[in-house]
């Protein structure tokens, strides 16, 4: 959001236990956002789970990303789907929201059917992709360049 006074507002209104619905700005949730597309929000839920889309302050900016895994010790980690990497861990005290509907063209809600089913695959594979990268990446570093 671009007006500090329509931020605070947004907020506001998902912490007194309202939805609200935002605007999507730029492309790391490609392609199950897309840029401009309308989300709606409800107010962040007890229970989070790895596929859930949340709103979250993640290094003192507003970020709509996807679940993918829980730490040990509670921390909770987000990605873009269209990020190579996550987000740096946060706490479930960041999550400000969770995404139910998405509309853009044809509206989707992301609670139930292919769009919950579709959110845990994306997790799973987000997560899994991103440990492999990593280890590959321990593998080859003592070396410096890989080589085919």
């Amino acid at each position: 959001m671009s007006d500090p006074l329509d931020e605070e507002l947004f907020l506001d209104l998902l912490k007194a236990g309202h939805r609200a619905r935002m605007r999507a700005h730029g492309a790391s949730m490609l392609p199950t956002i897309l840029p401009g597309a309308e989300v709606e929000l409800e107010p962040r839920p007890r229970h989070l789970e790895p596929g859930d889309v949340v709103l979250a302050r993640v290094g003192g900016r507003l970020v709509l990303h996807r679940l993918i895994a829980r730490r040990p010790g509670g921390e909770l980690l987000l990605k873009g789907d269209a990020l190579g990497r996550p987000d740096a861990p946060i706490s479930g005290e960041a999550v400000l929201g969770r995404a139910i509907r998405v509309s853009a063209g044809c509206p989707r809600d992301l609670r139930k059917g292919p769009g919950r089913w579709l959110g845990r695959a994306a997790a799973g594979a987000s997560w899994l992709s991103w440990k492999v990268g990593r280890r590959l990446r321990r593998l080859v570093a003592p070396r410096g360049v890989w080589h085919a």
